[in-house]
This record gives structure tokens, sequence and C-alpha cells, in this order.
């Protein structure tokens, strides 16, 4: 939860602090620690440089914007993995 607090996504006193925690620990579940990392890592990246959402609209559920943003890059990692065989990430840096 880290990350999310230092690109201010949330606040350290946010009371959902477990939901959050519990979509980590579920993507790492369905994943792996690598991607679930990755995600994360991306979600706050984008986030810090346009706090909205792909619209350009403010982000009204939060719980729920960040478990399909981080669901749909764990997807498309794991995809992409297994297709090409072309490690963790790399699509990030494009």
């Amino acid at each position: 939860m880290k990350e999310l607090i230092e690109c201010e996504y949330i606040s350290s006193d946010n009371l959902y602090l477990d939901v959050y925690n519990s979509v980590v620990e579920e993507l790492i579940d369905s994943y792996s620690f690598e991607i679930a990392r990755s995600c994360v890592w991306y979600f706050c990246k984008r986030y810090k440089e346009k706090p909205t959402d792909e619209n350009g609209n403010a982000i009204d559920n939060k719980i729920a914007y960040f478990r399909k943003s981080v669901n749909d890059g764990a997807d498309r990692l794991n995809r992409d993995n297994n297709r090409e065989h072309c490690g963790v990430g790399s699509w990030l840096h494009n």
C-alpha cells in the first residue's frame, strides 16, 4: 500500500486499506508476486501522471477502479508472457 499512498491515490488513514491489500493478495494468488508488483507499480505511475480514468473523468469508486485496472493489467501481462515469453513488464515501458 506504500506505493498507493506515495502516489496519493489513497491516504495512510484510509479506512479501506485492508480492501486494497486483499485486491493485491488476490492478484498474487491468481498470477504471481512479480505480476502483482508490476501492475501496482504501473497503476501508481499512470495515476501520478494523470489522476483520472482513461476518459479524463474523476474516479468515483477508487476501490473498483483499482481492482479493475490491476486485474486488466495482470490479464494482459499473463497473456503476453504466455504468448511471447518476453518477460514480465516489457509492455510497461512502451
